[in-house]
């Protein structure tokens, strides 16, 4: 099984990013929630290279929510 976190500089740029912290709390969800999502339903988030830490944008999980 492959992982849809994406691993994409260029995109840096229209992230205004927010961390997993503030992500989880405002969505209300536990960390499996969030780590299934972005493992198996392209939750929209990006791995920053070199680490292991993910970043995510409001704006399209707003989307993504809405297109669920």
């Amino acid at each position: 099984m492959f992982s849809l976190i994406e691993n994409i500089d260029e995109d840096r740029k229209e992230y205004s990013p927010v961390g997993m912290r503030n992500i989880l709390k405002e969505l209300n969800i536990s960390y499996s929630t969030l780590y299934r999502w972005t493992r198996y339903k392209g939750f929209p988030c990006y791995r920053v290279q070199g680490s292991n830490k993910v970043l995510f944008n409001r704006e399209k999980i707003q989307d993504w929510l809405e297109n669920q």
